[in-house]
């Protein structure tokens, strides 16, 4: 059975867990009724935080290649590695119901968000987002978007926790494919798996490791704010690819993430000028303490002529710039390692990650 039709788009992650009680347990025909137990009392249900775990499980660059790389095989996977069991079901399956997930209105971060034929893992409910299984890879994307709503109002399932689930520190890590927390800008989906056929393997990036740079050079002559913004957001992916596989809290110089950046006009006077900067902050590291107070900042950026075909654009020292995305990408990969050391020590560091985590996935653009 195919995910969806060539051309859709994918993106979320899904989860599957375990058993509430072996009555329950007669998962070869699963019914509605069975996963939309409305009186399963709250606390039985998968807490917030332990959705982060399963985000963190999809969007840990260090997952291995699946066998079974279909998007319901994959959230099988991504939930055995947050520690969280069910036994495997096609996504018809799980559209339908299934014992371990109980039906919800209000999706939250780690819920599976289910179509006839596809499953993916919401990300964030505040901007609409979802993680799956593509033909051009895993991604994250807009299920509210015009294909998604072409194809019906989807099901959202919270996974029913077991007292006896297994600890995610003692988890068996499944083979699964490297992850992004790339979003995909088309209007049109891209192709994705088919429920049943393993597709092949895609190539993970090289990660390149500079820091955010003193200064940012702006190839042209005479730069407009477009030229001076595609500078600025090269620096944005040249700073994340830097952190990739670092502790974020540990950085001597302060973090901020952007949700949105702006260069709104660009000022020459002979071999000077300037740019003026609006960003719009989602949150910030200073000292390794977590800052989550979201707040807009107009600032100035000089510019100094540094040759007749280039400037030099000199941002606040001292300070790393991130995007959104990809903080939500090195979080979730700082908390997947730390959950998978289990370290007793780095119990207030994995709270404070899965605090700032939450956080940025509730952020609209």
């Amino acid at each position: 059975m195919r995910c969806i039709p060539n051309g859709a788009v994918l993106v979320p992650l899904v989860f599957a867990l375990a058993s509430i009680s072996p009555a329950q347990q007669s998962k070869a025909t699963p019914t509605p009724a069975m996963a939309r137990g409305a009186n399963t009392p709250p606390n039985f249900l998968l807490a917030a935080d332990d959705g982060l775990s399963v985000i963190a499980a999809a969007l840990d660059s260090r997952n291995y290649e699946s066998d079974k790389a279909d998007c319901s095989h994959l959230v099988h996977d991504i939930y055995e590695r947050a520690g969280l069991s069910y036994t495997y079901m096609p996504s018809t399956a799980l559209y339908a119901g299934i014992a371990d997930f109980q039906r919800v209105t209000r999706p939250q971060p780690g819920d599976l968000i289910v179509w006839p034929g596809h499953v993916g893992i919401v990300v964030s409910p505040a901007r609409h987002t979802f993680y799956s299984s593509l033909r051009s890879g895993l991604g994250v994307g807009p299920y509210d978007s015009d294909y998604w709503k072409q194809r019906g109002r989807p099901h959202f399932f919270r996974y029913v926790k077991q007292t006896s689930a297994v600890p995610a520190s003692s988890a068996k890590a499944p083979t699964l494919k490297a992850t992004s927390l790339e979003t995909r800008t088309s209007l049109e989906p891209a192709e994705t798996h088919d429920d049943d056929t393993p597709q092949p393997a895609g190539v993970a990036p090289t990660p390149a490791t500079m820091p955010f740079p003193r200064l940012l050079v702006v190839d042209s002559p005479r730069p407009t704010a477009e030229e001076v913004s595609e500078t600025v957001m090269n620096a944005l992916t040249q700073a994340a690819d830097g952190l990739r596989g670092k502790n974020i809290f540990s950085q001597t110089q302060s973090v901020i993430v952007l949700n949105r950046i702006q260069i709104e006009r660009v000022k020459l006077k002979g071999v000077t000028g300037w740019a003026d900067v609006l960003t719009s902050e989602s949150a910030s590291l200073a000292t390794g303490q977590p800052i989550l107070k979201r707040r807009q900042q107009k600032q100035r950026w000089i510019l100094r002529r540094r040759d007749e075909q280039s400037w030099d654009l000199v941002p606040p020292q001292g300070t790393i710039y991130l995007n959104q995305e990809d903080a939500v990408r090195l979080l979730s990969q700082q908390l997947a390692a730390m959950t998978a050391e289990a370290t007793p020590g780095d119990a207030h560091q994995k709270a404070q990650l899965a605090t700032v985590l939450g956080s940025l996935l509730q952020v609209k653009n």
